[in-house]
């Protein structure tokens, strides 16, 4: 069965260590002034601003997140915004201020689709290193267009995520062996340039 070119970005699977992911998350801010929308999948970086909002009578403190670009050290993935209206779209818009919720511990694995062009990733690139690449997302749906950037793998250690295995479903071809790949293919990768490691600096 071919696979299906249905790009929405990352979905947090489990944690490095295969207990399932449990829907945990921690709440930031998508600043008004920031031009560019969260999409739900999207990888999300610390701008080093936080704001206040109050809620409930309460003022509450939340760090500024945006929608990451390829090389940004990335605090994890936006899984969710509480809209203000009932009519607000299910993410982010673009100059609107929000609270967004992000994936962001740094052992969570994640499902993404590769890129369906260029030469697809195969079984022999597990453990290998690759960059995202940043397509604009779907304001219908709210859902995010990353994918994987399928020709940039690589050993290199700065490179954005590093694929920690193919995505084993009837509906995901793995290819006819394990140095041949089926486009698009989905992998399960982990954030190698996380906020959270070792060896990151602060903002």
């Amino acid at each position: 069965m071919a696979n299906t070119n249905q790009v929405r970005g990352f979905v947090p699977v489990s944690d490095a260590y295969g207990t399932p992911y449990n829907g945990s998350v921690r709440a930031y801010y998508h600043d008004a002034g920031d031009t560019d929308p969260i999409f739900i999948g999207d990888l999300v970086t610390a701008t080093g601003a936080s704001v206040f909002v109050n809620q409930g009578g309460f003022k509450m403190s939340y760090p500024v997140v945006t929608q990451s670009a390829t090389g940004d050290v990335f605090q994890g993935v936006c899984i969710g915004v509480q809209p203000l209206t009932q009519a607000d779209p299910i993410y982010a818009p673009a100059s609107t201020g929000v609270l967004v919720f992000v994936a962001d511990d740094p052992n969570a694995l994640f499902l993404v689709q590769e890129q369906n062009t260029g030469t697809a990733l195969t079984a022999n690139d597990v453990g290998l290193n690759i960059n995202v690449v940043v397509n604009a997302g779907s304001t219908v749906t709210g859902m995010s267009g990353m994918a994987l950037n399928n020709g940039t793998e690589a050993g290199t250690n700065t490179l954005d995520l590093k694929i920690i295995g193919q995505y084993l479903a009837a509906d995901n071809d793995l290819g006819a062996d394990t140095s041949t790949g089926a486009l698009p293919g989905r992998f399960l990768v982990r954030i190698n340039r996380h906020r959270f490691a070792n060896q990151i600096a602060g903002i």
